[in-house]
């Protein structure tokens, strides 16, 4: 007899998510008891389509917030002011954690700082283009530091 299950996990039988056929026995002695699959007409089925599904919204959401922010940032750049040398370098070079910062306190967005990406070490006033690879879609935003007068 067969029971069609969902992997949780990688297993030599599976991979994670994937609906496969296996017996029934299988199932019973190996895969429940390890926690490694669950049938797809169990409740544990319905409340995991239930979970990927709200997944997906918050997903979807945090993607249209991520668009308007960065239509918001192509026509306004983050604004950095910082202390310069005389020789016109910044004393605190800007960082991927930096902006990461000021995105999270200007609209309550936590971006990962491994998700931007600079051109090269900002050390320098001016404007520079970064870009932002998160959700598998690239932005690309400005950056504006400015001497601290």
């Amino acid at each position: 007899m067969k029971v069609k299950v969902v992997f949780i996990k990688d297993t030599k039988w599976g991979k994670r998510w994937e609906v496969k056929d296996v017996s029934a026995a299988m199932f019973k002695n190996i895969l429940f008891p390890q926690k490694l699959a669950f049938k797809v007409d169990s409740s544990e089925w319905k409340n995991f389509l239930k979970k990927l599904e709200k997944n997906n919204l918050e997903h979807q959401k945090q993607i249209d917030l991520l668009k308007k922010i960065v239509q918001d940032l192509s026509v306004n750049p983050l604004i950095f002011k910082k202390k310069v040398s005389p020789k016109w370098h910044l004393y605190d070079k800007i960082t991927p954690q930096d902006i990461s910062e000021a995105i999270l306190k200007k609209y309550w967005l936590k971006v990962p700082k491994d998700k931007i990406k600079l051109p090269h070490k900002i050390d320098t006033p001016g404007v520079y283009p970064v870009t932002i690879d998160w959700h598998n879609i690239k932005w690309e935003i400005k950056v504006d530091i400015q001497p601290l007068v």
